[in-house]
């Protein structure tokens, strides 16, 4: 069996094998991690979503909503936030906050590696919010 890459897939040529072998995907996703973690980890579970206005180069954010636990609820209080997200959430879809067992993972969509860029807006955002978890997890030690 030889193996051989055609149009970006890798293929066997081997006639008995049916099954398609395909390698990595070109998809790639930015996490921001805050080390450290909590008692009740649902109170660090969030999503970011954005409400809509217009098509196409006239789409715009109309509101910032925050759904989840007690994090949810301090980052949507952030007016400074908010306007970065106004700025960044029409790139990057929505915005989850993710605790783990000692860490918190801070990530939007994937992004084909085309796609995947990062840019000032972003990170300050993704910092703003990193903040207040950190802000949130040194609490409740």
């Amino acid at each position: 069996m030889s193996l051989v890459r055609e149009s970006g897939e890798i293929s066997t040529r081997d006639k008995n094998n049916t099954l398609p072998s395909y390698g990595a995907l070109d998809y790639f996703q930015m996490h921001f991690i805050v080390m450290g973690g909590v008692s009740n980890p649902s109170e660090l579970v969030a999503k970011c979503k954005a409400s809509t206005s217009g098509h196409f180069s006239k789409k715009h954010v109309v509101s910032v909503d925050w759904e989840g636990g007690k994090i949810a609820e301090i980052v949507s209080k952030d007016q400074q936030l908010e306007s970065y997200l106004r700025n960044v959430l029409l790139e990057e879809g929505e915005i989850y906050i993710d605790p783990l067992e000692d860490h918190v993972r801070v990530y939007g969509k994937w992004k084909h590696q085309q796609e995947l860029r990062v840019y000032e807006e972003l990170v300050q955002t993704m910092d703003r919010i990193c903040y207040h978890v950190k802000e949130f997890v040194n609490k409740q030690r």
